[in-house]
């Protein structure tokens, strides 16, 4: 009897320990999203920004800038199922949604770009937010995986990222 009883109190002590690290990491997580929407700010409310750089230039990066970027942009690589067809599982919309909220979190504590540049990235940003949240939803994973990845898209188009041309 103890052959089976305890193998099994030590599965429940493991799920245990594993239920409360999980939520721990969630909270921690969700409070730096909600500190990037709500802190990370240069420009006044209601005021236009547009995410195109002036006379058809690019806007300029900074060091974290680039890496966040490309953090996510493999994240997106690693996430993405083998069979073109296949849905985005559980385990990868959790991976990709944690590595993109690191690399949110990242970029914002590291960020070097001038307030005309930075209000553009708030509107990336907000796209890149939109989809770490979508993913937590198992109905609206692919749609998570599309706002990550036309961030990506825009980041590309509008922000002079020489590795990525």
């Amino acid at each position: 009897m103890k052959a089976v009883i305890q193998p099994l109190a030590w599965g429940i002590a493991m799920a245990s320990i594993l239920a409360v690290a999980t939520s721990f990491a969630l909270a921690v997580t969700s409070d730096t999203v909600q500190a990037v929407e709500h802190s990370h700010g240069h420009h006044a409310h209601g005021e236009q920004v547009s995410i195109s750089a002036p006379n058809g230039q690019r806007w300029a990066t900074d060091p974290s800038l680039r890496e966040g970027m490309s953090r996510i942009q493999d994240a997106v690589q690693q996430a993405l199922p083998s069979a073109p067809q296949a849905p985005l599982g559980a385990t990868e919309a959790a991976r990709l949604r944690e590595a993109t909220q690191d690399a949110i979190a990242y970029m914002v504590d590291n960020c070097e770009l001038p307030a005309e540049a930075d209000a553009a990235l708030h509107l990336l940003l907000a796209e890149l937010i939109e989809g770490t949240n979508a993913l937590s939803q198992a109905g609206r994973r692919e749609a998570g995986l599309e706002h990550i990845v036309t961030a990506l898209q825009h980041y590309a188009e509008t922000f002079d990222e020489p590795l990525w041309r």
